[in-house]
């Protein structure tokens, strides 16, 4: 599972050097190479959690209720095809349909929360830094940035309207 050819380390490494080329080759049937999307989604929020669980911080406390915390392992399977969805309807003239979006929304989700692990410890460390914990949004833009063709204006604009508003819409829903 961990060995440096396995798929999790090809998905792993792909989605932190060259995350449009892991959802091109997926989506264009090179899957033996990378882990299922899904698997890595759910690994990825597995890995978040129990850091949660064992450190007793969580980074969204202060912006969440108490429900939504005792159920946010349901609630972040929401993130994912409001993503999908809104980065299909602003990049609708790409050519891919909605479960290509999907596929390629549970990798850059799943990372998306892999990388908003790490700023667990630093929370721990310095308590007033859990703002930076937002800084990992980002990537969801630069993932969409890099998966799709045109000019690079409009997809830096259109990756951030895409982001943004399923951003929002997930935090409206929740």
């Amino acid at each position: 599972v961990f060995s440096l050819s396995s798929p999790l380390s090809a998905t792993f490494k792909g989605l932190m050097t060259n995350l449009g080329n892991v959802g091109h080759e997926y989506i264009e049937g090179k899957r033996k190479k990378y882990y299922t999307p899904i698997k890595y989604f759910i690994l990825c929020t597995a890995i978040y959690f129990l850091t949660v669980k064992l450190t007793g911080i969580d980074p969204d406390a202060e912006y969440t209720s108490e429900i939504i915390r005792k159920n946010a392992n349901y609630f972040v399977f929401i993130l994912v095809p409001l993503f999908a969805l809104f980065t299909k309807l602003f990049f609708y003239k790409q050519g891919y349909n909605f479960a290509e979006y999907l596929a390629y929304s549970f990798f850059l989700c799943g990372h998306y929360i892999l990388l908003s692990t790490l700023y667990i410890p630093v929370m721990y460390l310095i308590p007033s830094a859990g703002l930076l914990s937002n800084i990992t949004i980002l990537y969801l833009v630069w993932g969409l940035v890099s998966f799709h063709t045109g000019s690079l204006l409009h997809k830096i604009i259109f990756s951030i309207l895409a982001t943004a508003v399923s951003y929002v819409l997930f935090v409206l829903l929740l």
